[in-house]
């Protein structure tokens, strides 16, 4: 279950319980690919081979086993197109469970939300990750 705690300045409009919502639901499938092999909660998530590398590295790096999970604690809205986010990371390394608390952004991009480029970068410790190509 993902909690959410919803917080926005007062210039943005009261209807974005719902953003929250999504915007939780999403989150919770953040290192999980389409079909198609793109990651569509990932800002520029249609360079799937960049973010399935990334992944890859990350878990090589930290010993961590498949399926680590992110839960959205708090959302809050700075304009109808961009958030700001804190979330817990989950992963089961080979030294037992960990449980990281992040702060990052995210964007709404054609009625999406989606994790900024810069916070999942970031998060993996890539931060010099090639710019994926723009949507």
């Amino acid at each position: 279950m993902t909690v959410v705690s919803l917080t926005r300045q007062a210039s943005v409009a009261a209807s974005n319980s719902s953003d929250a919502r999504t915007l939780g639901a999403d989150l919770a499938r953040l290192g999980e690919p389409a079909a198609d092999g793109t990651y569509p909660n990932l800002e520029n998530g249609v360079d799937g081979a960049t973010y399935q590398a990334m992944f890859d590295e990350a878990r090589t790096i930290s010993k961590a086993e498949p399926g680590g999970t992110f839960a959205l604690t708090s959302a809050r809205f700075v304009s109808e197109t961009e958030a700001e986010i804190t979330f817990v990371a989950a992963a089961i390394l080979a030294s037992g469970p960990i449980n990281i608390t992040l702060s990052g952004r995210a964007v709404k991009i054609d009625d999406r939300w989606v994790v900024s480029r810069d916070t999942i970068t970031s998060m993996m410790g890539r931060a010099s990750l090639a710019p994926p190509t723009p949507n």
